[in-house]
């Protein structure tokens, strides 16, 4: 999974650029992620999911330790532009009231 990021006056946006985020990306995203994390300065993080069309438990394991690092740091952690698979799997297992999560403008 390729990741790019950008920092913006309104925070650093993570764009997820692969279609699943299962076990084979899981650990690799989660350490990458929680690097960027702690190199930047900005307060507010999203991490865009508009390219993600599959999370396996793996997956979902991975955004609530990012999210749980992220509250450590003192950082506000948002999800967008969740995919419909993925945002039907949020709302299944209420992790939509976990996180987040804002739709594409």
């Amino acid at each position: 999974m390729k990741i790019a990021y950008e920092s913006e006056a309104d925070g650093l946006t993570i764009t997820l650029k692969g279609k699943a985020l299962d076990g084979h990306v899981a650990s690799e995203l989660r350490n990458t992620l929680k690097e960027l994390i702690e190199r930047s300065d900005d307060k507010n993080i999203t991490i865009d999911l508009s390219h993600v069309q599959f999370l396996d438990s793996s997956g979902f394991g991975a955004l609530v330790m990012l999210l749980k690092f992220a509250q450590k740091n003192e950082r506000q952690l948002t999800l967008s532009n969740l995919t419909g698979q993925v945002q039907s799997t949020f709302q299944m297992l209420n992790l939509d009231k976990l996180f987040a999560v804002k739709s594409s403008a």
